[in-house]
């Protein structure tokens, strides 16, 4: 059975030929081409089986997981492995009457005849072969290093072991290859494709061991590459890290159909005129025919995933089972949004709040019975934090119909990314970005974030840190405009200290020698911190509107909502004219350890937080209860337990926690029913 990274078929020993009743026996009338593979887009893995168009969705397997799907040649039968356990099963085409054939199998290959099956034993690496039925198993005294599979005439096996590749013909075994990792039958028996141990180096032989000879260099793939032949035996397709490629094995020529298609997993339709194959970086099945169109048959949301895709064409009639519902990650209760998880950020735009959950985002407004999910949001975001390596989501905006936001990924090394997208166009683009080494200090292991949006303003930051401790020096603030504006964005690689650019959205608009960080932002206008004084406002060019004059290191945070600017000092909240920069109030607060919009990747949250200001009120967390004060006269309304929160022309949003299945809630209070006079 073909596993991922496994994508080579190879074979082991002699079997008799069909017997005269199968030769005779009338071919059953066949359906139109199906695709089958699994997918574990209900949370648990599963074998579905879909048309061409991805519509028809059937769901073969029901209990337990099952990975790997595998048809037989008369596409009556499919093999299934159980995802990572030992055991080798059998079904109809259908999904009924699923059995065990083997309780250690995997690796598995059908006989030509479709009614024998050879497999691998798992920890001891033996050959395995059994009837379809269960009945006859046996072993033979071999070992593979890869799957073992019969030969087109139904006589030979092929297997490699130790870098030699064997075709046991008539209970003999002979080697006719040294230095073979990987090897695979033409569909016509006359050739042998194979790839080189020493070298990536694709090689075709004949299977007595003549005419050996090169066919192509490749770049060796994380899960390959694979090598699959043409129904016709014509061309062998292989995938490496360049894209996918096909060769014409008579002449040698290699042609690319899609560069850089990260595959890792190909199967030719049986026309041969199209490639199946499983994008492994998205998980997404498509299509590549051979003059290079491509087109998804099924996306892929976060922490889904499909494996083993291969080609059916089940008997005329075949009923498939319909599949079960998907459990949503949320859901519209009223004015609440129910979610799986614990929401970890927000941030909103009018009417509407994006929201980051289990390192997905997605825009919600309250006017919609639905969320807009961006990028890969999907019921199975929160299983993906058990599988992804390092991965994490800081510093989301909303701007209008757009959304920003900063990711990191790596170990050791981090590399750090700004991404855009839009409620018209979900997927996200990377637009900047750069990678440290390693892990530490967000202001130093990243250089890039502090993402705000309001209206048609989007901003960001690049920085340098020097010093121990680790101190902002040479900060630009730069403007994400619309895609296909010609800008230059920052690009960084260490040990480089300095960001170079490269072509993209993006616009320089201030830049200082010292720290110069944006806090918020509205109407076109950005609050930022300058060093450890005074406040700034700027406009949407960059330019100075005013100076906030303050004592070193006293504000820790801003917030901005038409003529009121909002300033979180130790122990109060001062109230300033954006117009005019005079002081209007100055509110009392607990004297504790506070702070604000965050704008790195931010591991704690401080015991008083400044959230957001509108509508002459202003939201903070204090003892993760949130509270709204009134900017004209103080007065200061306990609203109820809260993780984040933002404040909009058209209300409030705010995150909580809850016992039982939907654990995260985001709740939202229209702006009449906030603090009543």
């Amino acid at each position: 059975m073909r596993r991922r990274g496994a994508i080579v078929l190879v074979v082991l020993a002699a079997i008799a030929p069909a017997s005269a009743a199968d030769r005779i026996k009338p071919k059953p009338r066949l359906s139109e081409p199906r695709l089958i593979f699994s997918s574990n887009r209900t949370g648990a893995f599963h074998v579905y089986t879909a048309r061409l168009s991805g519509a028809g969705l059937g769901q073969l397997t029901f209990d337990g997981e099952a990975c790997d799907p595998v048809p037989s040649p008369n596409a009556r039968h499919v093999l299934f492995e159980r995802c990572g356990r030992p055991g080798l099963w059998v079904m109809n085409a259908d999904g009924s009457a699923p059995a065990e054939l083997a309780s250690t199998g995997f690796d598995a290959s059908w006989h030509p005849d479709s009614r024998r099956i050879v497999f691998l034993n798992r920890g001891t690496l033996t050959i395995g072969i059994v009837n379809r039925d269960g009945s006859g198993p046996r072993l033979l005294p071999r070992q593979s290093d890869s799957p073992p599979a019969w030969s087109p005439d139904r006589r030979s096996l092929l297997y490699v072991r130790a870098g030699a590749l064997y075709v046991r013909r008539g209970g003999a075994d002979r080697v006719i290859a040294l230095d073979v990792a990987s090897a695979v039958w033409s569909p016509d028996g006359r050739w042998i494709a194979l790839m080189k141990a020493s070298g990536e180096q694709i090689n075709v032989i004949k299977p007595d061991g003549t005419g050996r000879r090169r066919l192509a260099d490749v770049r060796r793939a994380p899960f390959g590459p694979g090598l699959e032949w043409s129904p016709g035996s014509r061309y062998v397709a292989f995938t490496d890290l360049a894209g996918i490629h096909i060769i014409e094995v008579a002449t040698g020529r290699v042609w690319t159909l899609e560069q850089r298609a990260a595959a890792s997993e190909l199967a030719w339709s049986p026309t041969g005129r199209e490639l199946a194959y499983v994008e492994y970086r998205q998980g997404a099945i498509r299509l590549l025919t051979v003059a290079g169109d491509v087109r998804t048959v099924f996306s892929v949301r976060s922490g889904d995933e499909h494996r083993g895709v291969a080609w059916t064409r089940p008997p005329a009639g075949t009923r498939y089972r319909a599949p079960q519902p998907v459990t949503p990650l949320e859901r519209v209760v009223g004015s609440e949004l129910e979610l799986r998880a614990p929401v970890d950020e927000l941030a909103a735009d009018g009417g509407a709040v994006v929201y980051q959950v289990c390192r997905a985002l997605a825009v919600w407004r309250p006017s919609a019975l639905n969320v807009a999910p961006i990028g890969t949001y999907g019921p199975n975001a929160c299983r993906a934090l058990r599988t992804e390596s390092p991965f994490s989501i800081y510093s989301p905006a909303l701007a209008g119909d757009r959304v920003a936001y900063m990711t990191t990924s790596g170990g050791n090394q981090i590399n750090y990314m700004l991404w855009q997208a839009s409620l018209s166009a979900p997927q996200p683009a990377p637009v900047a970005g750069g990678n440290r080494c390693c892990r530490g200090n967000p202001l130093d292991t990243v250089r890039m974030g502090h993402v705000l949006g309001d209206g048609a303003l989007l901003v960001f930051s690049t920085w340098e840190a020097v010093g121990t401790p680790r101190r902002v020096v040479n900060e630009t603030i730069w403007r994400l405009r619309e895609p296909g504006f010609a800008g230059v964005c920052p690009a960084g690689t260490p040990p480089s200290e300095v960001f170079t650019t490269r072509p993209g959205p993006c616009e320089q608009i201030a830049k200082s020698a010292d720290a110069l960080t944006p806090l918020a932002v509205d109407a076109g206008r950005t609050v930022v911190r300058r060093g450890e004084g005074p406040l700034e406002l700027r406009d949407a060019q960059g330019s100075l509107l005013r100076t906030i004059p303050l004592p070193p290191e006293e504000a820790i945070a801003a917030e901005l909502a038409g003529d009121d600017l909002v300033v979180l000092v130790a122990g109060a909240l001062r109230h300033y004219s954006a117009a005019t920069g005079d002081l209007d109030h100055t509110w009392p607060l607990p004297n504790v350890p506070s702070g604000g919009f965050c704008g790195v990747p931010c591991f704690t949250r401080s015991q008083l937080q400044l959230e957001d200001t509108a509508v002459g009120l202003v939201a903070y967390i204090l003892n993760g209860e949130l509270h709204l004060l009134r900017l004209a006269d103080g007065v200061d309304r306990l609203v109820g337990p809260a993780t984040a929160a933002q404040l909009e022309g058209s209300g409030l949003f705010y995150a909580f926690r809850v016992e039982g299945d939907w654990p995260g809630r985001i709740r939202f209070v229209p702006v009449a029913l906030l603090l009543p006079s």
